[in-house]
């Protein structure tokens, strides 16, 4: 028998966010230890799929924590032309995901 445990993806990203290890990275400037700049580059891709995950949900609690995922993000790393693409403001009104 085998079991399968299926987690929703923003729980799970909310999860691995709430890592101590990760809870500690505040950046993702060059010149950062190997591991420091691995786990860095895991915080910025999780807080970014948390935002698109909350983004795609139709409440507003949903749209708060994408747009704190968003901002911590881009606290992180401001040079992601991607990710200013998928804030709110970089899209028409009206207009989700």
């Amino acid at each position: 028998m085998t079991l399968c445990v299926v987690f929703a993806p923003s729980a799970l990203l909310q999860q691995l966010l709430l890592d101590p290890f990760l809870e500690e990275t505040t950046s993702c400037a060059p010149g950062r230890a190997p591991q420091s700049a691995a786990m860095a580059s895991l915080k910025y891709a999780a807080l970014k799929n948390y935002g698109l995950v909350r983004d795609g949900a139709q409440d507003a609690r949903a749209a708060q924590d994408a747009l704190q995922a968003y901002a911590q993000a881009a606290a992180m790393d401001g040079t992601d032309v991607v990710l200013w693409c998928v804030l709110p403001a970089g899209r028409p009104q009206g207009k989700r995901g």
